[in-house]
């Protein structure tokens, strides 16, 4: 920007003009940080704005969310008790095969038992049938 030469050539008229030069540039360069200053609030600004325009669209669909976290947590408790049920029931039946096996067990001690006193252990010899032989014995006179 040029500026009209000041009224008079004394020393004080060009000092006076360098003097509204130099303080037309700082003037200057003061907006020109203003205006980057301004610039970088808006940018800021519009960041907020976009954030709280995402939570506000969040916020909204926020019935739906509980809605889903209650059902979520009900499938879960559902899951949870179906465990427990099914630990329940494989641990009576690992008691139930325990059982099975030691009375399996007792049954083959049992005939093993019975089967020892009839078939291996010793007893006593019984004739099972008789047999009468004649024997006739001459008798000599004395």
């Amino acid at each position: 920007m040029a500026y009209p030469p000041l009224p008079g050539n004394d020393g004080f008229g060009i000092e006076m003009r360098d003097l509204l030069i130099r303080l037309d540039q700082k003037v200057e360069d003061g907006l020109a940080d203003i205006k980057q200053d301004f610039t970088e609030i808006r940018r800021e600004q519009d960041a907020i704005k976009t954030r709280v325009g995402t939570i506000e669209s969040e916020l909204g669909n926020r019935p739906l969310l509980i809605q889903q976290h209650t059902e979520v947590m009900k499938d879960v408790s559902e899951l949870k008790l179906a465990r427990l049920t099914s630990e329940a029931r494989l641990d009576g039946a690992k008691t139930a095969t325990r059982f099975l096996w030691s009375a399996l067990a007792l049954v083959v001690s049992v005939l093993g038992y019975v089967g020892y006193r009839v078939e291996i252990a010793p007893q006593p010899v019984t004739a099972t049938h008789t047999t009468t032989e004649r024997i006739t014995v001459p008798v000599t006179q004395p």
